[in-house]
């Protein structure tokens, strides 16, 4: 996904910030979250056919334990989405992680693209640490990253004040898109966020801007909070209903003891329903495509995967192997020819003979 990381990776370049004609730089909290912080957002995404509207908030308390919890919620449109993440106060990765884990599980696609493309991929792994910006700085283009990008001036927005940058990203195939992002160096997160066919998959013809509508720097903690690091706990309870709660006793009535179920992302695939099934102690995926509501492509998607045995995913650029049967499709029953799941022909001969 070159370009998704180019545009991830690029909103990573500010090292150090300089306002003009300071004497003294500064460093951007890029995501060094502190108690008492709340930043709002508004989303606006407009696709070629329609407009989706909604709005974001981050809030930061420190939990019991010390640690400090990163809390997320919001809406697009009528789609509910929150999460909780807790780590050390340096522990940038496990805060990260913790958000990405439990929000991933409830997203679509599409606004998994808009929440983490915009908002809290772009702190990591940065390819200019160090750099000090300045207004009429100029990032000069880059062959292996594809970017070029300049400091053009300030940006206010919700009474804070931040750099603007232009960024261009181009491939030689002719591909082209443009960014603008606003930073404040105080603040853990961007102020402003206009991008345009930067994204892979559903956000790919849209234009996506996300922009800080208020921020308080000390707001009252939400009472006693204490979170959970081990994240896979951190999702809802697997609870199988109708097809696939079907599927799992055809499963036990064909001599396939099931262990621990576990979640799994199946929005971002377009499912829905899907999670992880333990049997003989390891895990395989099953997810069900509602024939009622499943969309053109992703139908033809999964009718070339019942021919080929691969379903393809373009929104998240994967394509995995698995049966098809009735609008289920089961995959992870190997990965090349380093593992192949003990009961993988029992549980493919299982399949065969199932009706929902």
């Amino acid at each position: 996904m070159k370009r998704t990381h180019l545009a991830i990776t690029l909103t990573i370049v500010l090292g150090i910030l300089v306002f003009a004609g300071a004497s003294v730089s500064a460093d951007w909290a890029a995501f060094q979250f502190r108690p008492g912080q709340l930043m709002s957002y508004s989303i606006w995404i407009e696709h070629p056919d329609r407009l989706l509207e909604g709005d974001m908030e981050f809030f930061v308390q420190e939990a019991i334990g010390g640690e400090i919890a990163l809390m997320v919620s919001g809406f697009i449109e009528d789609e509910y989405f929150e999460g909780v993440a807790g780590a050390e106060a340096n522990d940038l990765e496990g805060l990260y992680e913790g958000i990405f884990l439990e929000l991933m599980m409830q997203l679509s696609p599409e606004m998994m693209h808009a929440v983490f493309a915009t908002i809290l991929v772009p702190w990591f792994d940065s390819i200019l640490p160090g750099e000090t910006l300045y207004e009429g700085y100029h990032i000069p283009y880059d062959d292996e990253w594809g970017f070029s990008a300049d400091v053009v001036g300030h940006m206010t927005q919700a009474d804070r004040r931040g750099w603007l940058l232009e960024v261009d990203f181009h491939e030689d195939d002719g591909w082209r898109s443009q960014m603008e992002l606003a930073i404040d160096p105080e603040l853990p997160l961007p102020i402003f966020i206009a991008a345009s066919n930067v994204f892979d998959g559903p956000l790919q013809e849209a234009d996506v801007v996300v922009r800080l509508d208020f921020y308080d720097a000390n707001a009252s903690p939400r009472g006693d909070l204490e979170v959970d690091r081990d994240f896979a706990n951190l999702s809802s309870d697997v609870e199988p209903t109708g097809v696939l709660a079907d599927l799992l006793d055809h499963f036990e009535a064909h001599g396939l003891e099931i262990g621990e179920l576990s979640p799994k992302a199946y929005r971002m695939l377009g499912a829905a329903q899907g999670f992880g099934v333990e049997v003989d102690e390891e895990v395989f995926e099953v997810y069900w495509f509602d024939p009622e509501a499943i969309s053109a492509a992703t139908q033809a998607n999964l009718d070339q995967a019942s021919e080929t045995g691969i379903m393809h995913f373009p929104e998240m650029e994967w394509k995995l192997p698995g049966l098809v049967r009735n609008h289920v499709f089961i995959t992870a029953l190997e990965f090349g020819t380093f593992w192949v799941h003990p009961r993988k022909d029992d549980i493919a001969e299982a399949l065969e003979t199932f009706q929902p």
